[in-house]
């Protein structure tokens, strides 16, 4: 069972786009065809707080089977 809250703070950040995601993914030198890539959320503990966040994120799935989940915030990997 999971318990959703509203948190104190808001994010104003838009989300990163799709291309911006890809973009990063090849900096980072993730090679190979793209089959899927698909909004989903992301879990991250707080430590500080002792909580648990679903973060948007993107997962990209590709043609050998392997994935990535990359924050849509941030970019950052997973």
């Amino acid at each position: 069972s999971y318990l959703f809250l509203a948190t104190g703070e808001s994010e104003l950040e838009p989300l990163l786009t799709r291309a911006n995601i890809l973009l990063s993914e090849q900096r980072r030198g993730a090679h190979g065809k793209v089959v899927s890539l698909t909004l989903c959320y992301a879990p991250y503990e707080d430590e500080a707080e002792g909580t648990l966040l679903l973060l948007p994120a993107y997962r990209v799935e590709y043609a050998d089977g392997s994935a990535s989940v990359v924050n849509a915030l941030t970019g950052e990997k997973y």
